[in-house]
């Protein structure tokens, strides 16, 4: 039952999750993913249907994905035939198995860390079944949760390597490592941490023969992936890393990347961090080696984050998709250290934590009370909108923390019976729901109490518009875009990424002036409107007055706000079009 409950658990918030994002569109039942993950699905289908991995049937190939084996994963599901209305509710229902299969994982990697008591790994289970970050991030069709799976795999694996060398753990490691930086290239981190605390903590006798292995399989899948894409592609990366990346000053990404982290860090996280610190500090030898590969692995995807400037989607106080893999890590240590501080924590310990809890939340509030919103937004950057948008449910939430472990400090103990008594239960219930709650209290207020529906609302609206493309427009018609994935996918039109995600054109060029936001900083509407002439323009990207000038003297015509089509142009229906996008976006035909 320690199992099955918090397995039922995350099945059922899988559940809630998918149901509450199916929407109709012409009277049809349709489900969209993450538009970046439907990009992923634009060119899985093309695979499928024979068009060889592009963006575009017949287009030069450009890398536009960067989950490879993701990616030919939601090619399988494709090959099962369903409608493209339903293929992405396909591609969330695996995620959710994904992450009841995590689940498993982390309970192997609890009970190896505390033997003998089940107390720790049914905590480790509640948190990370009730991870709201990793539920959204997965269930929206991205890599995060297979990825998750691989990191907790390969941190099982390595702690049954240093207790015993077994060749079965040692090929199965090097199968999974080799499956992470195909599903990523940036995996590598996660690898070089596996190998690094294996080379610190595995017996000589068998040392050089675990790291040579591993080191070997790795770099020949690295190797052999990066001469697919020279051959393929042309180029040895994927066409994002030059587009977030190329030309951007480093200053630039880590001021971004380290605001992120500071985020989560401070926003979301520091309940879990703390705990874990506890775990490392406190919890005996054999749990606190296992503890610092959980905190490695975690905190190597925060430096990688922050070293890539984090994610597009910075706006909410919740983990981002280069962090969110390693987060069931850091919440196995948490279960540790809440373990630890309940059955050897004096009060003292208790209450400094629910002290620097209190002083990170009221600090908090203050900021977001006293710093001008402009100030904030020209300062903190992403964090500006997580400070202005401070709600009465969200204060409550963030002190319920500091609540539960003042509740735990003042617990009596009975020192006169055995060690796990009704207060141990207590204080360990109180440890883990301060966890839970500062964990989640973000990403719960983000989500307004009903899952991604801010994100829902975008994806179904996208959807219809996709759909009244296709329904307006020949075959031959080709829109240019800004969100590149949910619309193209959609309509099955020929399309112009007007921000370079698959464009290789675009992704080299400089970046234009303003504020770092890692995809969204290049553009160049003489190339892609002028040079490319899309039959019609849906949507734009920093347009300025002279931008639009430009666009009617290339013979451009403007039927709605942000919508144009080619005058010349037979392959549009504009009143249908027109009549669509009305029923879609009534205000922009006001």
């Amino acid at each position: 039952m320690a199992v099955l409950a918090p397995m039922l658990a995350s099945f059922a918030i899988s559940v809630l999750f998918v149901a509450s994002r199916v929407f109709h569109v012409n009277g049809e039942l349709y489900f969209a993913l993450f538009d970046d993950a439907m990009i992923a699905m634009r060119y899985a289908r093309n695979l499928v249907e024979g068009h060889g991995l592009v963006w575009n049937p017949g287009s030069d190939p450009v890398e536009g994905y960067t989950n490879f084996l993701w990616m030919l994963w939601m090619a399988a599901v494709h090959l099962l035939g369903f409608p493209d209305s339903k293929t992405s509710l396909v591609v969330s229902a695996s995620g959710a198995l994904i992450l009841l299969l995590n689940l498993l994982v982390v309970r192997s990697i609890a009970t190896r860390l505390i033997p003998g008591e089940p107390a720790v790994s049914t905590l480790a289970l509640w948190l990370t079944a009730l991870c709201l970050p990793l539920v959204y991030w997965t269930l929206l069709g991205l890599e995060v949760g297979l990825l998750a799976l691989l990191t907790s795999l390969s941190i099982l694996l390595a702690l049954r390597l240093v207790d015993a060398f077994r060749r079965r753990d040692l090929l199965l490691l090097a199968a999974v490592l080799t499956l992470a930086v195909l599903v990523r290239t940036d995996q590598v981190v996660l690898c070089a941490v596996v190998l690094g605390f294996l080379g610190l903590s595995l017996p000589p006798a068998y040392r050089a023969r675990v790291l040579i292995t591993l080191s070997l399989a790795v770099a020949i899948t690295v190797a052999a992936h990066t001469a697919f894409r020279l051959s393929y592609y042309g180029h040895p990366l994927p066409n994002s890393y030059y587009l977030k990346l190329g030309g951007i000053r480093a200053g630039t990404r880590l001021r971004r990347g380290i605001g992120s982290l500071v985020k989560s860090g401070v926003g979301v996280l520091y309940a879990p961090l703390a705990f874990a610190v506890v775990a490392l500090w406190r919890s005996m030898p054999a749990a606190s080696r296992g503890v610092l590969l959980l905190l490695g692995a975690f905190l190597s995807q925060c430096v990688y984050s922050a070293a890539v400037g984090g994610d597009v989607w910075e706006w909410y106080p919740v983990t981002n998709r280069f962090v969110t893999p390693a987060l069931p890590a850091l919440l196995v240590a948490s279960a540790v250290g809440a373990w630890t501080v309940a059955i050897h924590g004096r009060p003292w310990l208790l209450w400094t934590l629910a002290a620097g809890f209190a002083l990170i939340v009221s600090g908090r509030d203050a900021l977001s009370r006293l710093v001008p919103s402009a100030q904030i937004a020209a300062e903190f950057g992403a964090v500006s909108i997580w400070l202005r948008g401070a709600r009465i449910g969200g204060r409550v939430l963030a002190w319920l923390p500091t609540l539960l472990l003042g509740l735990a400090a003042f617990w009596p103990r009975d020192v006169n019976r055995r060690p796990f008594t009704a207060w141990v239960h207590w204080r360990l219930l109180a440890c883990g729901l301060a966890v839970l709650v500062a964990a989640n209290a973000g990403p719960a207020v983000m989500m307004r109490w009903r899952p991604g529906a801010a994100e829902w609302s975008t994806a179904a609206t996208l959807t219809r518009l996709g759909v009244a493309l296709r329904e307006s427009t020949a075959p031959t018609a080709s829109i240019a875009v800004v969100w590149a994935g949910i619309i193209p996918y959609f309509a099955r039109r020929p399309a112009v990424d007007l921000l370079g995600r698959s464009d290789a054109i675009i992704a080299r060029t400089p970046s234009h002036a303003g504020g770092f936001l890692p995809g969204h900083t290049k553009w160049d509407y003489e190339y892609s409107i002028g040079r490319l002439r899309p039959d019609l323009i849906v949507q734009l990207w920093g347009a300025t007055p002279e931008d639009f000038a430009r666009i009617n003297s290339l013979g451009y015509e403007q039927i709605l706000p942000d919508l144009f089509v080619l005058r010349d142009s037979t392959s549009v229906d504009r009143a249908r079009l027109r009549n669509a996008v009305c029923r879609i976006w009534p205000h922009r035909c006001r």
